[in-house]
């Protein structure tokens, strides 16, 4: 929701509640942080600061906070947290407000605070739930009900359409299914979950009339269901196709399929011996990403998932939050919870789907390899949007990991993320490969020894200056040129690490400033500045003479007559 100045005042007109707080100076972080914890626990809203607390309210207004500080704000809170917020400047009669918008937890989920406390809204502040409340809530995600396993009858023959049956059979014969498409109707139905016994008495769940129903099926039993199908060329704002479906999900996952080929142009290049292939959208990456909108949706709740296809980019939304403990940050780690889980282990079964985690490394696996960006999610309260890019293709990056995987070494999703961050950024520090592949910082290091192992990466520095860089096989493959220091863009902290480590393996022979130039790629004078600097910290140690004689090591290695100098 975007809050400006007439949607602001509308606000200070309602009286304050558990998903409404007015205070009229400016929060710390931490207090913001908090009162996050307690709105969002009670189901998202705001917190506006710059109002006074008493009706009839008035605009105190507050120092305007740059942007810096909105993102420290944001970061702060989300730090402390692990909720997202999103801030809102308002500028009223040359006054500012600030208006925090507050997600609402998940399902089952609790938002608490670092310190692992557990707030509520209680009159115009906070106190902590209560124990007995946060059992509950817990005993929500344990027990999650599932929209679409309702039973809606007694008789599929009134729920599925036979046209539609037919295209289940269809599907699974084209997916490799045939033992599943041979058996009778009630069979295969049973088999995939959309129908059940509870004793002599034939159940019918409401995701029969959501894969396969009538038209009448769906409009009564999944009356929210809507897709809308978009293909824009070069204005974004008006679209060359639109299509509105409310067909079962099969037909929708089908058509959706339909409409992205139509702009899903292949580049095609040589790679040694191998043609590379490779379409602007990969085709399993964006099957994954329409089947998960229809699985993770809320149908109990009004809007429809969107397929928007532009010139660089694809994006797929549906209605409904994060949910099952999931989010942008541990989305390729996470098994989560799936709202529609009938649903899902149906597709899943059809073979349209993946398990949630594995479709999700699918879809990043499926990018990277064909040297695109990885997935983007963005989200709020009340839905999850993902972008897959199209843009320009790295054909390095895509011949490497098709030559690894013609060796019979296959690179990872993980390996992929960490590779990929490091053909862009040049260098990747431990903390940065855990955030990055979202694992324990134990995890991203064996991943990282890994990629080592196979010369794809290198380990430069000890301690806090240790970074990775590209190893000699990846340049090699990737057509760059030289292969330290300037040209990966380190920097001088970085620097100090790299020649400590190049020092270590030298030991007695040292090296020579010409050598240390070569090696970095440094100027003479940054070179000369720099090494002045390591040696009157005492990291290293120099002959003392210029030209020829000059020499430096690590003190440890250096000649007596150096150590003393």
């Amino acid at each position: 929701m975007k809050l400006d100045e007439a949607a602001l005042r509308r606000l200070m007109r309602d009286d304050e509640g558990e998903r409404l707080e007015f205070k009229q100076s400016l929060l710390s972080r931490k207090e913001i942080g908090e009162y996050a914890v307690g709105i969002g626990n009670e189901g998202g809203g705001w917190l506006v600061m710059g109002v006074t607390d008493k009706k009839p309210r008035q605009i105190a207004g507050i120092d305007e906070p740059t942007p810096s500080d909105l993102q420290q704000i944001r970061d702060s809170v989300l730090d402390a947290t692990s909720i997202r917020i999103e801030c809102h400047l308002i500028k009223a009669i040359e006054k500012v407000v600030l208006a925090v918008e507050v997600p609402a937890r998940p399902r089952g989920q609790l938002f608490q605070t670092k310190a692992g406390k557990f707030l509520m809204r209680t009159g115009d502040g906070l106190r902590g739930m209560p124990i007995a409340e946060i059992e509950r809530i817990r005993a929500e995600e344990l027990n999650p009900a599932d929209h679409s396993a309702d039973v809606i009858g007694s008789d599929s023959s009134t729920v599925i359409d036979p046209v539609e049956f037919e295209r289940l059979k269809r599907i699974l014969r084209e997916n490799g299914r045939d033992e599943l498409a041979r058996l009778p109707d009630n069979d295969l139905l049973r088999s995939l979950g959309l129908i059940s016994r509870s004793g002599r008495k034939l159940q019918v769940h409401r995701a029969a009339a959501m894969l396969l129903g009538t038209a009448d099926a769906l409009s009564e039993w999944a009356p929210n269901h809507e897709v809308k199908l978009l293909r824009f060329d070069r204005d974004e704002l008006t679209p060359e196709y639109s299509e509105d479906s409310r067909a079962p999900l099969l037909a929708v996952i089908q058509r959706a399929e339909e409409v992205i080929e139509v702009a899903n142009s292949v580049e095609s290049f040589q790679q040694g011996m191998f043609r590379i292939d490779v379409p602007k959208f990969p085709t399993l990456a964006y099957r994954e990403a329409v089947s998960n909108a229809l699985i993770h949706r809320d149908y109990e709740r009004r809007g429809n998932v969107a397929v928007r296809v532009y010139r660089d980019r694809l994006e797929v939304g549906s209605p409904g939050g994060w949910y099952g403990g999931v989010n942008e940050s541990n989305i390729l780690v996470t098994e989560s919870q799936r709202r529609n889980e009938l649903i899902a282990a149906a597709l899943q079964r059809i073979g349209l789907a993946e398990r949630s985690a594995l479709g999700v490394k699918r879809m990043f696996r499926e990018m990277l390899q064909a040297g695109k960006p990885s997935p983007e999610y963005r989200s709020t309260a009340t839905s999850v949007t993902v972008t897959l890019r199209n843009g320009s293709f790295d054909k390095a990056f895509a011949g490497l990991a098709r030559e690894c995987a013609e060796r019979g070494e296959d690179l990872t999703v993980f390996d992929l993320i960490l590779l990929s961050h490091l053909r862009k950024h040049r260098e990747l520090t431990l903390k940065e490969a855990s955030v990055a592949s979202q694992q324990t910082e134990a995890e991203a290091r064996r991943i990282l020894d890994g990629i080592r192992n196979r010369g794809l990466a290198e380990r430069r520095g000890q301690g806090r200056a240790r970074r990775y860089v590209l190893g000699p096989v990846a340049y090699k493959h990737l057509e760059l040129t030289g292969d330290r220091p300037r040209d990966l863009g380190i920097s001088e902290k970085t620097f100090e690490g790299l020649l400590i480590d190049e020092l270590g393996r030298k030991r007695e022979e040292g090296l020579t400033p010409r050598e240390i130039r070569e090696w970095s790629r440094y100027g003479k004078a940054q070179t000369t500045r720099l090494l002045k600097a390591l040696c009157d910290r005492g990291v290293i140690v120099s002959s003392g003479k210029r030209g020829l004689g000059a020499r430096y090591w690590l003190p440890k290695y250096a000649p007596r007559s150096s150590r003393a100098t």
